[in-house]
């Protein structure tokens, strides 16, 4: 009699697959077909005649009997006599149960189902989740040890909890407590993995499903969840790895929990949901990056560094997202400010050492064994799976930090820095190894398996070097901004060359650097058969005055200091045997030999003789027939529309190459005590020069130069004939050049040349930045004036009253053989007066030998 019923029960059911299978309407009455669906639970060792008794008993109220749906003869019937004969158990039973359960939701869910048998379909689910606790059931099924049945049941579960949401239904409370209790509480067990899993398939159905309400749906399954998750994140990846009983759980967990994330991180980035658990990963990054350190197995690395590829390049859930990224989501700033975090963490891992400890050995393949077969060992060589996903996380890791605002410098160190890593990491796995000549080689070498990511990496290489150009270009467009440069009503446009009128360019300028160069060619040339041989006829010689060599003292002088301490020179003289007396002196004349001699000096006062008088003859040349050099009103007539005149030209560019050639030979020329006010100096001419040429002051700047030049001839003059000894007539140069400085750069500089560029210009324009800037300079340059006048005063009363000229702006060096010089008669007077005691002391019967021990050490 069972046997019987249940091959009727099966017939049934049967039927009832085959008809929602092909989407036919359902005829019979919808708590019929509920009695055929709820699955009954019965121990493991049940029979299926228990079974079926089971089925009886527990059947929705009306206590239906198995014959009582009319059954339809279908042409299928042999069919149905097969799967009679398989179903010689309960678990074969309720496994086709939860089948036609899936298949009947599925149909729910399809657009091609029929409207009204669609109903009947979603009529018959409602009734089996209202009476009949199938969600219970389900979870009970979880748990089953039978691996098959378990995961039906998570299916038809998950299936089952998207209906509710689509409908609207609360969600059932039992499934709720049962996962909540497995996240909170986060254990290594098969129901958390089924938790899961189950929350897994949900997501997926929600991205498969073809309705516009995916947010509201994914917003009402994540809510009660939201929490939880972040708990079970935080306790997942905080475990030590290394000190658990059963890592094989927790590695399931973990890669069921990677699939999950990356679902979240989906609906966060394609759905406009902002719930904390979709940003778990951007919130908290460096749980994730620290498994990658854990010692687990290979393969779960490899899918962790290829998940957090997907999630830099956005092409997470692609299988599931339909169409490219660009073209499914819109500008969302909160997700770029998620990106950046991930980016900025990959990069501090990288910079923590990632690469060096990341192992990417692929093992030698081992199919139809566990052993590695004979002649394949050779095989096994790096990953390259993993040699790509690590060289495109850190080079989108980077694109992702530039595109968010770094500075310039930031850029290019951090550029260098982890550029540099990778290729340290990627240069041993790649055989034959990258060739230096050609910068740009590993990309092919490394992408050239895998099409989509070199285009990836070349794309991320693109947008890293056009933010580099990019940047340099905003910062030339605000450079040049013409409200910097120009009056309010004037535009670069106004002063391109027509009508053959040339005007100012910046480019200009480049042509100084050149020329500064050639000057210094010219001078060498100049200094050797020009100056060398005047300096001889005027008898200047160069002079070098030889020192005892020693050995200790040289190696002090080179490696300690130049100028010892007492204690020093007292614990060298006893070293080495000397005096302290002779200890100074020695390193007062091996100072003195690397000072510049006299002969060197008169070499540089004579080339900037010559230069000075030859650009104030061609200045002077220049500007005596120029309506500006004489009405100070013309020098802005006309403003900024100036053309440029070839003597202007040579004149400018002339003048700064020998600004730009003094600077460079700075470090080779005689060392002043005002090295630093030189620089300046040099510097604050070469900045005036060039920003007036390029906001086109060029009349008031050729004033500037010419009040400048007209006074340093008669400066290097006197210099000239104070290295040959000339007293007298460097005197006379120096007043002559006193007098001229005071009255061109304390008088007509400020009461002429700033009273035409601070006050004349008002009469034209309205005051902007160039105007302030430029008058900025010149008030600092008449502040150097000042200074160099109070050093001229310093000369003159020294002029005066001493009756001796002398450049206090150098280290002459007369002062330190006058130095030498007392030195050698203090030392004379002691020896006379050692002579003296030593002869006192013979007659007191000491002897002279009280004076053989040095540094005055006597015996007692």
């Amino acid at each position: 009699m069972l046997e019987i019923k249940m091959k009727a029960f099966c017939e049934v059911l049967e039927q009832l697959y085959q008809k929602v299978l092909s989407g036919a309407t359902l005829e019979n009455d919808s708590h019929d077909y509920v009695f055929y669906l709820n699955p009954a639970l019965s121990d493991q060792d049940c029979s299926a005649a228990s079974s079926l008794e089971c089925l009886n008993t527990s059947a929705v109220p009306g206590q239906h009997q198995l014959l009582s749906i009319k059954v339809t003869t279908i042409p299928e019937a042999p069919v149905c006599v097969k799967r009679h004969s398989q179903m010689s158990s309960a678990r074969e039973m309720m496994l086709f149960q939860l089948t036609v359960i899936k298949v009947m939701i599925t149909r729910i869910l399809s657009v091609e189902t029929e409207i009204h048998a669609k109903e009947k379909y979603r009529d018959i689910i409602k009734i089996l989740l209202q009476s009949t606790e199938i969600d219970s059931k389900l979870i009970y099924m979880l748990q089953n040890s039978d691996k098959l049945l378990s995961h039906m049941a998570a299916k038809c579960l998950a299936l089952l909890l998207y209906f509710q949401l689509r409908e609207k239904i609360t969600l059932s409370n039992s499934w709720i407590a049962f996962c909540q209790k497995n996240l909170y509480g986060y254990s290594a067990s098969d129901e958390t993995i089924h938790c899961l899993w189950t929350l897994t398939v949900l997501m997926k159905e929600i991205f498969k499903d073809t309705c516009s309400e995916k947010t509201e749906i994914l917003k009402q399954f994540l809510t009660p969840f939201d929490t939880a998750l972040e708990v079970f994140y935080d306790s997942l990846f905080s475990q030590h790895f290394e000190n658990c009983q059963n890592p094989s759980k927790i590695i399931n967990s973990l890669v069921c929990f990677l699939e999950l994330l990356e679902l979240l991180i989906t609906s966060r980035i394609y759905l406009k949901l902002h719930c904390r658990s979709q940003r778990i990963l951007f919130l908290k990054p460096s749980c994730v990056l620290n498994v990658l350190t854990w010692p687990i197995q290979a393969f779960v690395k490899r899918k962790l560094i290829i998940f957090i590829k997907k999630c830099l390049l956005c092409k997470v859930g692609e299988d599931l997202c339909h169409g490219s990224v660009s073209a499914a989501i819109s500008p969302d700033h909160h997700l770029d400010t998620d990106m950046l975090a991930l980016a900025n963490a990959v990069l501090q891992t990288v910079h923590l050492g990632l690469l060096k400890t990341l192992s990417i050995h692929r093992k030698p393949s081992c199919f139809g064994g566990d052993e590695v077969q004979p002649g394949c060992a050779h095989l096994c060589g790096p990953d390259h799976v993993i040699l790509r996903a690590a060289s495109l996380i850190t080079m989108k890791s980077l694109e992702i930090k530039f595109q968010n605002g770094t500075s310039t410098n930031e850029m290019k160190v951090d550029l260098h820095r982890f550029m540099s890593e990778l290729l340290t990491f990627l240069k041993p796995h790649l055989q034959p190894s990258l060739q230096i000549h050609n910068p740009c080689e590993w990309l092919s070498r490394v992408f050239i398996e895998q099409d989509d990511d070199m285009l990836e990496a070349a794309k991320a290489s693109m947008g890293i070097y056009l933010k580099l150009i990019r940047m340099f270009q905003t910062f030339k467009e605000w450079f040049w901004l013409e409200r910097f440069w120009l009056p309010p009503t004037i535009q670069w446009s106004d002063l391109e060359d027509h009508d053959g009128l040339v005007f100012v360019k910046p480019s200009h300028l480049y042509m100084t650097i050149p020329y500064a160069f050639l000057l210094l060619i010219i001078r060498h040339f100049f200094e050797k058969f020009v100056a060398t041989p005047l300096a001889k006829t005027f008898g200047i010689q160069k002079a070098v005055k030889k020192i005892t060599p020693n050995t200790t003292l040289e190696n002090f002088f080179k490696h300690s200091t130049r100028q010892p301490s007492q204690t020093d020179i007292y614990g060298l003289a006893k070293k080495c045997n000397l005096t302290e007396r002779q200890v100074e002196r020695w390193f007062r004349s091996r100072r003195n030999q690397e000072r510049p001699c006299r002969l060197k000096k008169f070499q540089e006062a004579c080339w900037r003789f010559a230069f000075y008088l030859m650009i104030t003859v061609a200045g002077i040349a220049f500007l005596y027939d120029k309506p500006w050099a004489y009405d100070l009103w013309e020098v802005w007539n006309g403003y900024p529309r100036q053309p440029l005149l070839p003597s202007q030209y040579w004149y400018y560019i002339l003048e700064m190459s020998f600004y730009w050639s003094l600077l460079f030979s700075l470090g080779s020329d005689v060392k002043r005590k005002d090295f630093l006010a030189n620089v300046i100096h040099h510097l604050a001419a070469i900045s005036l020069m060039s920003f007036s040429w390029c906001a086109n002051y060029i009349r008031s700047g050729t004033l500037v130069m010419i009040v400048h030049d007209v006074a340093d001839i008669w400066l290097e003059s006197a210099k000239m004939f104070s290295y040959a000894g000339w007293k007298q007539t460097c005197n006379t140069l120096f007043f002559i050049f006193s007098a001229i400085f005071f009255v061109s750069r304390l008088i007509i500089f400020p009461f002429w040349i700033l009273y035409c560029t601070l006050i004349l210009p008002l009469h034209y324009l309205e005051p902007f930045f160039s105007y302030i800037f430029l008058n900025l300079q010149l008030m600092i340059l008449q502040v150097l004036h000042l200074y160099w006048g109070y050093f001229i005063v310093k000369m003159l009363k020294r002029c005066i009253f001493l009756k001796n000229i002398q450049d206090v702006r150098s280290d002459d060096e007369d002062e330190y053989e006058e130095e030498e010089e007392e030195e050698e008669e203090k030392e004379k007077k002691e020896k006379e007066a050692t002579k003296g005691k030593d002869r006192d002391s013979l007659k007191n019967g000491l002897g002279a030998d009280r004076h053989l021990i040095p540094n005055g050490q006597h015996g007692r």
